[in-house]
């Protein structure tokens, strides 16, 4: 009996540890009562902003991004420290309440637009007064901003604005309308619309900033998102892209603005969960667990231009225990024309002063005898390498090359690449290893030779 109880008492104590653990990997952020900076006759009471602020909080917990302190404690240490806890003007007062609670960050938001309008009149009739008819529409707009208690710094800005329109279908009785509809309930779903956009941005951002949105099922024709109706307020219909990363964007002075993205596919949303979402690939594909995704509009759909996974990918997919045939390179000799060729071809043999031999950049591969589909999955493949190698991941580098290599055999250029990153990291004996078969490859190859040469290995 008494293994019993401590088996049980183990058992809790691993959940909650686990529990804790999960938690502790949310950020955790205090939301204050939304400010009133609305004008106009609509008025804002201190209740409505307390609602306000308590449909924010509700939306943004049901997206499991954050650990959220509760309202009650949030006011308890404000009265502690004489803060203003509703409606901050001031970010430093926000970063101070911020420390004392504990939490990563402080969001404050306004209500800058609050109001309703009524258009219509009656239509007269003799002996009743008249039918009641026209349109009543409500506006909300809030600015929200999330704030880093350690740095000051603003981390996420979103704004948006809901509207809402209920038309009037009452019957007037000598002055008295007996309308459709309250002026509360169209402001208060406007104000959600409102609620939800801001939601589905703070998400999108947060998704970004913690790796992105992802395919957790893949698939030619339906593939699942890790995304859905209440974490991303994601509904029937929307449609989202796939792609990887390609080469860093950088800016005059070498700092990184962004980086290329690389298309693969069209996702349109068919049906939708709280956390994932299922859809159909309209473009594109095959998409595989892991490709990252971001959400478009339905006309940016057109002009999203597919770049082709690589043959290898297609492969593992719905190959799996096949045998398929090797890639095609272009015949630019008697002997290719003949049909003597495959992936594992080495190139020609180019003029020496010419880019094929003397460059370390991805236009060699413009270069090699291969069809131009498998030319666009290497340049891509390469692209993929730089975004890693510049930001010192030289592991993962080294494997996007090799994945390269296997392609096509004759890559002099990742051969190149992977002896200098093998070289940064001190492994000469690893690089000599590479650049050695780069030079077997292309004996013209200037940098690889270059290389060789500066170790002693030429």
């Amino acid at each position: 009996m008494f293994k019993k109880i401590v088996s049980i008492v183990v058992v809790l104590l691993l959940s909650i540890m686990v529990a804790s653990t999960f938690a502790s990997s949310k950020m955790r952020v205090a939301i204050v009562d939304f400010r009133n900076n609305a004008s106009g006759p609509t008025p804002v009471t201190d209740a409505v902003r307390r609602a306000i602020t308590d449909m924010f909080t509700t939306e943004l917990y049901r997206t499991h991004m954050y650990s959220i302190v509760e309202r009650s404690r949030i006011q308890a240490i404000a009265r502690e420290h004489r803060l203003a806890a509703s409606g901050l003007v001031d970010s430093t007062t926000a970063i101070r309440l911020g420390k004392l609670l504990g939490v990563q960050a402080i969001i404050t938001g306004s209500i800058t637009q609050f109001t309703f309008k009524q258009s219509g009149g009656v239509l007269p009739i003799p002996g009743i007064g008249g039918i009641a008819v026209g349109e009543k529409k409500a506006y909300v707009t809030l600015d929200v901003r999330m704030i880093n208690v350690e740095t000051g710094e603003i981390m996420l800005v979103a704004r948006a604005t809901g509207e809402a329109t209920h038309t009037i279908g009452g019957i007037d009785f000598k002055g008295a309308i007996y309308a459709e509809g309250q002026v509360q309930g169209i402001l208060a779903a406007a104000t959600y619309k409102c609620v939800k956009k801001i939601v589905r941005k703070f998400y999108m951002e947060n998704a970004e900033a913690t790796g992105g949105i992802h395919v957790v099922r893949g698939g030619m024709n339906v593939v699942y998102i890790d995304v859905g109706s209440a974490t991303g307020e994601v509904k029937n219909g929307d449609h989202f892209a796939a792609y990887v990363e390609g080469a860093p964007i950088k800016g005059v002075s070498g700092e990184i603005l962004g980086v290329e993205k690389l298309y693969l596919g069209v996702i349109k949303i068919t049906e939708t969960h709280p956390r994932y979402s299922i859809g159909k690939v309209i473009k594109g594909g095959p998409l595989k667990r892991g490709d990252k995704i971001i959400p478009i509009s339905t006309k940016d759909v057109k002009k999203i231009v597919i770049s082709q996974r690589s043959a290898r990918d297609i492969s593992k997919l719905f190959n799996k225990g096949k045998k398929t045939e090797s890639t095609k390179t272009v015949p630019s000799t008697s002997r290719q024309r003949n049909g003597n060729t495959s992936s594992s071809s080495t190139p020609k043999i180019f003029p020496k002063d010419g880019i094929a031999n003397t460059s370390d950049s991805i236009k060699v591969i413009d270069y090699f005898p291969i069809l131009f589909e498998l030319k666009e999955n290497l340049k891509r493949i390469h692209k993929q390498w730089w975004w890693n190698y510049s930001r010192k991941r030289y592991k993962r580098s080294i494997k996007i090359l090799k994945e390269a290599i296997k392609l096509y055999k004759g890559d002099y250029l990742a051969y190149y690449w992977i002896g200098e990153v093998y070289y940064e990291m001190g492994n000469k004996k690893s690089a000599i290893k590479y650049w050695k078969i780069g030079h077997e490859i292309n004996p013209n190859y200037v940098p690889i030779n270059r290389k060789l040469k500066k170790v002693g290995a030429l």
